[in-house]
């Protein structure tokens, strides 16, 4: 599908500004109707992301304006997952969104679609307006205390895996405290569970426009709100359809669901051409409310009386590629140059990184004199994927093109001293090639890398692949200590296929490096030489810093490939190698980003001594 055009907007409260997509039709449609998309939170808006950018391009394409935005405390708008009064924050967002759009795109009804919880939001959106044409949602929350028993649900899981697992497994975690719940890495205070839990669609049937409601076709869904709705007497349509699995599932793996998106489609062409008595008239944005632009000013997350902006950046490279960069406030007319920082995506989670772990990084260094840039890799996120490439790939090999593009943008429009790069999993995959390409970066963070070497058309989702053998193998030696996981062995409570498959590949992958090492002493050229590697990224400026959650294969693999050239590369400073306890691969505890931070911190101070103190 061709893409309408599509521009980054800053809107909302100026103390507070909130961030989205517009996405706008090539011509002027006859009608004045638009859409306002309404994404889940937390973990399914991570997943979601590259559906509901579909879903707005594709109501551009048939002519409708559409605006896909973030809400208060999340993505890449203002504020924090710890604030208070989070529900009404994020109804306000809906109704500044529908604002804005009417305010741009001279539209005077909207529809909004709504998926998960930004269905059960976009509802209860619609009670203080009088222009919403209509209202789709997609899989809806209809009980608030079923969404927080599956949070709470996630944070036992995570606990129990913490106690029956011998090195914590890569990937998500949750936990529940005495001050909320956390799942993968986004918070929901006590106060916002008892908010969330106190919501029931179900009783909730004063619409005056139609709702059409498309639940998934594996579970029960929303019969009773349904019912309730036309008992009621308001219009609905309700249907059962396929793709939501898909359409949530991991983002290098996620599916856009097709059948869902051409009912939206069809559904909204209806409300555009059904008769409408009398158009509401345009309303003025609300007093405080700052105008519609592409940077904001933030007040910063670690230092209140230091204001960092953050600006949207478009730049052509055969396709648009889109960063967020977050500076002092007048960074642009200082005199003074500054250490720059450039954040790659980690997998395939747009800019904002792992359970928005980027944007908060971002805004901290920022406040500290830090020019920062978070950026979307070719077709990650909002970025477009450059000609004949895929437009999922984390570890596509045009990534250095984009990095040095990124750089020189940086170098060309900030006074810059010197640059760093910092990435998580393929993001430090990413940032170890620029190191061995000679970039011009003084260090290079790399977090939790779990492959040196990848090859176009190797596929991501490998039954058995090398990091999952290192970290399954460490298990396995541990749990041959205990008395207790032999037993279990000999009750048949333990995959023993899939060990005999790691004992075997774990002494394969031994044999291997022997083998290397041999070939090495007999200098004998190596495919893949992780040694050669590493010499080339430390023989001119560039600092290695790795940093490894504990008991992440990453450490074991840079060990076993490297050689004793790690050891003598520690020795003379040019590589330094940190632990981070308590943490999974993407730091997905609040206690882990606090500590993750503060490694940062010191891996940065070595080169670099920003103009304030965090």
């Amino acid at each position: 599908m061709t893409r309408a055009a599509s521009t980054p907007l800053y809107f909302g409260p100026s103390d507070r500004s909130l961030f989205g997509w517009l996405h706008q039709p090539a011509i002027q449609p006859l009608h004045r109707l638009g859409v306002v998309l309404c994404s889940p939170i937390g973990q399914e808006d991570v997943n979601a992301h590259g559906t509901v950018r579909f879903i707005a391009n594709a109501l551009a394409t048939a002519g409708f304006p559409s605006l896909r935005f973030d809400y208060d405390g999340c993505g890449d708008s203002a504020g924090h997952d710890r604030d208070p009064g989070r529900l009404a924050a994020w109804l306000a967002s809906v109704s500044l969104a529908i604002d804005a759009l009417k305010q741009v795109s001279r539209v005077d009804r909207v529809c909004l679609v709504g998926i998960r919880f930004g269905a059960t939001l976009a509802s209860l959106a619609t009670a203080s307006r009088h222009d919403v044409a209509g209202v789709i949602a997609i899989a809806p929350v209809t009980n608030g205390r079923a969404l927080v028993r599956d949070w709470k649900a996630m944070g036992l899981v995570a606990g129990w895996r913490k106690r029956t697992t011998a090195t914590p497994p890569p990937g998500n975690g949750a936990s529940t405290s005495a001050d909320g719940i956390e799942a993968a890495g986004f918070i929901l205070t006590n106060e916002t569970c008892n908010a969330i839990g106190k919501l029931s669609l179900t009783e909730r049937t004063e619409f005056a426009c139609p709702v059409f409601v498309i639940d998934r076709d594996d579970v029960s869904g929303s019969d009773r709100w349904t019912e309730n709705l036309k008992a009621a007497g308001v219009s609905v349509q309700h249907v059962r359809l396929s793709g939501y699995l898909g359409m949530m599932s991991d983002p290098a793996f996620t599916k856009v669901p097709h059948e869902i998106v051409q009912q939206v489609l069809t559904w909204v062409a209806s409300c555009a051409l059904a008769p409408v008595a009398s158009r509401p008239p345009l309303r003025e944005a609300p007093e405080g409310t700052r105008p519609v632009g592409s940077s904001a000013v933030f007040t910063s997350t670690s230092n209140d009386a230091s204001a960092i902006r953050e600006t949207a950046i478009v730049r052509e490279d055969n396709g648009a590629q889109f960063g967020i960069l977050s500076e002092p406030h007048r960074a642009d007319v200082s005199d003074d140059p500054a250490p720059a920082i450039l954040l790659i995506n980690s997998g395939a989670v747009r800019r904002i990184g792992p359970n928005r772990l980027y944007t908060t990084l971002a805004r901290h260094f920022a406040s500290a004199g830090y020019i920062v840039l978070r950026v979307d890799i070719s077709g990650l996120g909002d970025s477009d994927a450059h000609a004949g490439q895929p437009e999922v790939a984390p570890y596509t090999n045009l990534a250095s093109r984009d990095i040095e593009g990124w750089l020189a943008w940086l170098k060309d429009r900030r006074r810059i001293s010197d640059s760093h790069l910092l990435g998580i999993c393929s993001g430090a995959y990413h940032g170890f090639k620029a190191a061995v390409a000679r970039m011009p970066l003084a260090s290079v963070v790399l977090i939790n890398p779990v492959t040196f070497f990848w090859h176009e058309g190797m596929p991501l989702d490998l039954p058995l692949p090398e990091h999952q053998v290192v970290r399954l193998a460490a298990g396995y030696r541990q749990a041959a200590m205990n008395p207790q996981k032999w037993r279990k062995l000999l009750a048949g409570e333990v995959d023993l296929p899939l060990a005999i498959k790691v004992v075997m590949r774990s002494a394969m992958r031994h044999t291997q490096f022997r083998t290397r090492s041999l070939r090495r002493l007999m200098r004998i050229p190596i495919k893949d030489d992780l040694v050669q590697e590493l010499k080339a990224a430390t023989d001119h400026s560039t600092q290695l810093e790795f940093v490894f959650s504990d008991g992440d294969p990453g450490m074991s693999i840079l060990y076993e490939q490297g050689g004793s050239l790690v050891n003598s590369l520690q020795r003379t400073g040019k590589v330094s190698i940190t632990r981070v306890a308590e943490a999974d691969h993407t730091f997905s505890t609040e206690a882990a980003r606090s500590s993750l931070c503060m490694v940062l911190w010191q891996c940065l101070r070595r080169h670099e001594h920003p103009r304030t103190t965090p």
